[in-house]
């Protein structure tokens, strides 16, 4: 963090921004306030671009890099911390099929080879002669066991969506050398 250029942004393990460095939370700052910063983040991040701008918010969000193509844009934001089913997604059937004859060899197992596989061809034939069978006899003949249903469960409450994370804080150089373009 020593001679950081302005609007640099560093992670940090400890839970407060030092003097001249903001937490990155969306917080807005005048125009006036920082002309310098604003002139590298503009409204990229929030605010009206004309009294205020704002910061990155990185409370509960990963850093992703802009993406090819104008995909994803610089400060865009996606995702969600928590999900709440709607009920065109509740429980609903589907119909569970296996062959009707039973199979007539086993894949061996080892804990001493965990690593071992059985190689599956991708030939025209379903089970190729030569290649180990997971099931033998395919029949062409299925049954359809009971259809089960999914329960309704959650009662349009939101269930968490993240992946697992470890916190870190985020914090922006409010002061610093002007970053010279390449």
């Amino acid at each position: 963090m020593v001679n950081p250029y302005l609007g640099m942004m560093q992670m940090i393990a400890f839970n407060f921004p030092p003097v001249h460095w903001a937490a990155c939370n969306g917080a807005l700052i005048a125009v006036n306030d920082n002309p310098a910063l604003f002139s590298l983040l503009g409204d990229t991040f929030g605010g009206d671009a004309r009294t205020n701008f704002g910061l990155p918010d990185m409370r509960g969000r990963a850093p992703v890099y802009q993406g090819k193509y104008g995909i994803v844009q610089q400060g865009q934001r996606s995702g969600f911390e928590d999900v709440t089913l709607t009920n065109a997604q509740t429980g609903h059937n589907h119909d569970f099929q296996v062959d009707s004859l039973e199979g007539d060899s086993f894949l061996p197992f080892s804990n001493s080879n965990p690593t071992a596989r059985y190689t599956i061809s991708t030939a025209n034939t379903q089970f190729p002669t030569g290649v180990k069978q997971f099931y033998a006899n395919n029949s062409g003949g299925l049954d359809t066991l009971s259809s089960q249903s999914m329960g309704t469960v959650g009662a349009n409450a939101p269930h968490t969506n993240m992946q697992p994370t470890t916190v870190i804080g985020f914090i922006i150089a409010l002061n610093g050398a002007y970053p010279p373009r390449n």
